[in-house]
């Protein structure tokens, strides 16, 4: 045994080891537990080779969660640029439950979302340079809007007006 470990580097535990749990083939040649090694072939037992091998493993299954994650945060911020771009067209809407709806909407969007808010500045001032004269009712609500998120991009048009 003493042998076949240093043929290894590895002690004459891990040999011991090994043979009992079947990872190295061995013959039992006399009843005071000496053992007849076979040769292991091109690919011998390594020491810690299951540790590094549950190692690796978890580390692609870090790497699954994150790219999963990833790809997650990707569908989610695409779902919600495309919340917000869908209650501006309710805002466009002749309906005033519609305009209510998409404005609440933009409200609750813009509290979770950094680039909702992004979107609402840069789209919301020129429907308030409109003015009202399509429909007081819309202009009113998208003023308020404008107010309650505290977008200050509209106010030159509400100081010129």
């Amino acid at each position: 045994m003493l042998e076949i470990s240093k043929r290894y580097g590895v002690s004459t535990n891990t040999i011991s080891d090994w043979r009992r749990k079947g990872r190295i083939p061995a013959h039992a040649i006399d009843d005071r537990n000496q053992f007849l090694f076979e040769d292991p072939g091109p690919n011998p037992p390594r020491k810690h080779a299951r540790k590094v091998l549950r190692s690796h493993c978890m580390r692609t299954a870090e790497l699954l969660v994150t790219v999963g994650l990833t790809i997650a945060s990707i569908g989610a911020a695409a779902q919600d640029s495309e919340s917000v771009a869908l209650a501006f067209e309710r805002l466009q809407s002749e309906s005033p439950t519609e305009i209510k709806q998409g404005s609440e909407q933009l409200v609750r969007l813009e509290k979770s979302d950094p680039k909702a808010r992004e979107y609402i500045a840069l789209h919301l001032p020129p429907l308030i340079d409109k003015g009202p004269k399509d429909y007081l009712g819309r202009w009113i609500t998208l003023v308020r809007l404008a107010g309650e998120l505290k977008i200050a991009e509209p106010a030159p048009a509400l100081a010129n007006g």
